[in-house]
């Protein structure tokens, strides 16, 4: 290719560059793994490689024992993405946490630096779901703050009165209030995909998993401001159950975070930042049971 060739292809491609940022806001995803998840790592990269969102970049958090994480975290690495590790802490959940807020931190402070070139949205992606390519487009049109889309989880039950084998069954990762208008975070209820989830339609939900959910800007610095990702060891419940808990915390269009559930903003009116699940986006779940030593130090 002669010089004026190569300069007019540059310009192109810089011109296409500058259109893309414009219309595409730029998208962290961010993705916590472990060996434990080397049983579908294959699969989980090809459907990360094919996502085709033009401005997004990936950082992926590995909590895997020491003595384990060189070689899976250059697995990853060799096929260009950015791994950071940190060393394994005792409970399951604790790395959890600790993973996920190194990606908060890396959000916050990477807009603090760029302010010209800032994450819009933080798209959180478990290393078991398997996305498709326009996953980011289709869940960002919705314009919402929180959005998730359907994935599936394994649920087993046990033998009693009922029925008289183990039934295993899946169950959608996104739970729902009861009833309409009762709005307590203590009675929730697993939704259906039958009987709750509408085809093909934003809805508003209690809570969803961490798997495949797309939060806005403005979640994750106040999510920060409220200590991050969290969990309580004395309870069963896991980080994404107490992040829905302190996004009620938050009002929808204004700065103002509360200590409690907002109804009505005291300072702009409106309410609380709502979680939504897209019926429209569905994403294949390698899921696999935690082994016996990840459910002894849960």
């Amino acid at each position: 290719m002669d010089d004026k060739k190569y300069a007019l292809k540059e310009s192109y491609e810089a011109i296409i560059d500058i259109q893309n940022k414009t219309k595409y806001p730029k998208v962290l995803i961010g993705i916590v793994t472990s060996v434990h998840k080397m049983y579908c790592l294959p699969q989980f990269m090809k459907h990360l490689r094919n996502i085709n969102y033009p401005n997004y970049e990936v950082l992926i958090v590995d909590n895997s024992p020491e003595d384990q994480a060189t070689n899976f975290c250059r697995s990853m690495r060799e096929v260009g993405y950015t791994v950071i590790h940190h060393e394994r802490i005792k409970h399951t959940r604790d790395n959890l946490v600790k993973s996920r807020n190194m990606l908060v931190d890396y959000f916050v402070k990477h807009n603090e630096d760029n302010p010209n070139e800032q994450f819009e949205h933080f798209f959180s992606l478990e290393s078991d779901v398997c996305p498709a390519p326009d996953v980011i487009q289709e869940l960002m049109k919705n314009q919402v703050n929180c959005v998730s889309g359907v994935y599936m989880n394994g649920k087993v039950y046990p033998a009693d009165e009922t029925r008289k084998h183990e039934m295993h069954t899946w169950i959608p990762m996104a739970w729902q209030y009861p009833e309409d208008g009762i709005e307590e975070l203590n009675v929730l209820r697993p939704m259906e995909i039958l009987k709750d989830i509408v085809p093909s339609e934003l809805q508003r939900v209690q809570s969803t998993g961490l798997g495949l959910l797309l939060i806005s800007k403005m979640v994750v610095e106040k999510l920060q401001k409220l200590g991050g990702f969290k969990v309580e060891l004395d309870s069963v419940a896991c980080d994404d159950m107490y992040f829905f808990m302190d996004v009620t915390k938050m009002c929808d269009k204004c700065d103002y975070i509360s200590d409690k559930y907002i109804r009505v903003c005291p300072k702009c009116g409106s309410h609380c930042v709502w979680s939504h699940l897209d019926s429209k986006v569905w994403a294949k779940h390698l899921h696999s049971e935690w082994g016996p030593e990840l459910r002894k130090n849960r």
